[in-house]
């Protein structure tokens, strides 16, 4: 979380990595989203294209301004638009629109998933998959969807599987979880996995062997799992999980002792794979019923292994963090990170300020952490791998976010060495560029 908190100085750091195995800093062009407060919220690669969705009805490019409703295309190593035709109908803004965006492995299938309720005048309930291999991307028949927002989507060739903090899906009782068959569009009936009451999916990523559920919950089908955990892609039958442990780090957390927690909370909020780790990111926050406002619990990135989550390392950053991409050995997230102490390398930041695009390494872990922040969870008895001295400069403003550390960046994806970060921003290394920005290979 983080806008203002106590002010702490760590008195020494270790350097931070040169950047050579990161891109430059430099943005590079890239469409330009419009409209009243608009943010891109969820991003994906297929091949050479970028899809990113987000609370937005236009973009620039090149001087000149088109409409577009909520969902983008653009070349990935150009950042020129490419034709999606698709205009999604939401009723509402701010946390509204396109949340979700992902593809299949094989690059056909693209679904989005967010709060709207159509897609190109079709009634659309929160969910809808189109068909890449048609050019523009065709709006597929069936997903019926949910009663309340989808926060998350992953894809196998043949099933669709969606996550969020819905009751019902496709008119049947399905709480945060359910599943699609692909290209039917009909629910997987044969497929459950629901969570507790009030308990939220806010990420997926499947794997070959299980599809792993992280967000803000407690259990899954019944069976105690702390904020992530593990599932059958076939039947949503549970699996072992180091997440059923209750001194597991990175799980809710609520607090029984006075003074108690008026709310307190920690979740995943997004999952990725290089294929040897899983990584995921974190956002925290804690108040207590009385002053002062603490922040608690993990809020940055960690990676765990894929055959049981068993915490492999923990970059903890102070900020919340909201997603993350691997590439070439370097994991990039996006938060509003303003204190990496515990790693060794930078201390707070002033209450104005954060580094919304981090870059570190995906193994070699170099730890254990170490300084310990007073009111949050102490990671210390956990390695963290090292961060690289990358920091492209993304504001809400014109240096300034408005109100503290207003959350610049979003979403990030990227591919062939080129990274793309979504939000909210308004500048991009002081340059005018709003929520998007594109970087590119050092030449």
């Amino acid at each position: 979380m983080g806008c203002l908190i106590a002010l702490f100085l760590v008195l020494a750091y270790l350097p931070t990595l040169a950047g050579a195995a990161v891109p430059s800093t430099t943005g590079l062009p890239v469409p330009s989203i419009g409209g009243t407060a608009p943010i891109v919220w969820a991003s994906t690669t297929v091949g050479n294209t970028v899809y990113a969705g987000g609370h937005f009805n236009q973009y620039t490019w090149q001087g000149v301004t088109k409409t577009q409703s909520n969902v983008i295309a653009f070349d990935l190593t150009t950042g020129a638009p490419k034709s999606f035709p698709h205009t999604i109908t939401t009723t509402t803004s701010g946390k509204d629109g396109v949340l979700a965006v992902e593809r299949s492995p094989s690059g056909r299938w693209l679904a989005i998933g967010g709060k709207f309720t159509a897609v190109d005048g079709q009634p659309r309930s929160n969910l809808a998959v189109f068909d890449l291999s048609v050019p523009g991307g065709k709006l597929m028949p069936g997903f019926t969807g949910t009663d309340a927002r989808v926060l998350s989507l992953a894809l196998t060739d043949t099933r669709l599987y969606v996550g969020g903090y819905f009751t019902r899906a496709a008119n049947v009782s399905r709480k945060g979880l359910a599943a699609y068959n692909l290209p039917s569009g009909a629910l997987a009936t044969e497929w459950s996995a629901h969570l507790n009451p009030g308990g939220q999916a806010r990420a997926l990523l499947a794997l070959p062997d299980k599809l792993i559920v992280g967000g803000w919950f407690t259990s899954i089908r019944g069976v105690t799992y702390y904020s992530s955990g593990a599932v059958r892609l076939d039947t949503g039958s549970v699996l072992p999980w180091a997440s059923q442990s209750p001194t597991y780090p990175i799980r809710d957390q609520m607090t029984t002792t006075t003074p108690v927690y008026q709310y307190a909370f920690t979740y995943i909020s997004s999952l990725t794979t290089d294929g040897t780790s899983v990584f995921l990111t974190s956002e925290g926050d804690g108040a207590l019923s009385t002053p002062p406002d603490i922040e608690a619990f993990l809020e940055h990135t960690a990676a765990v292994s894929p055959a049981d989550g068993s915490i492999r390392w923990v970059n903890d950053c102070h900020g919340n963090t909201h997603d993350a991409f691997p590439m070439n050995g370097v994991l990039y997230s996006v938060s509003h990170a303003h204190d990496c102490s515990n790693m060794g390398v930078w201390g707070q930041l002033p209450a104005s300020e954060c580094r919304p695009v981090l870059a570190e390494t995906t193994s070699g872990v170099v730890g254990p952490n170490g300084y310990t922040v007073p009111g949050y969870t102490s990671f210390t008895g956990y390695g963290h791998t090292s961060q690289y001295a990358w920091y492209p400069t993304l504001t809400n403003g014109g240096g300034t976010p408005p109100g503290g550390r207003a959350d610049p960046t979003w979403t990030v994806t990227g591919g062939s060495g080129y990274l793309v970060v979504g939000g909210q921003f308004g500048y991009v290394n002081g340059k005018a560029q709003r929520g998007l920005a594109r970087f590119g290979p050092v030449a």
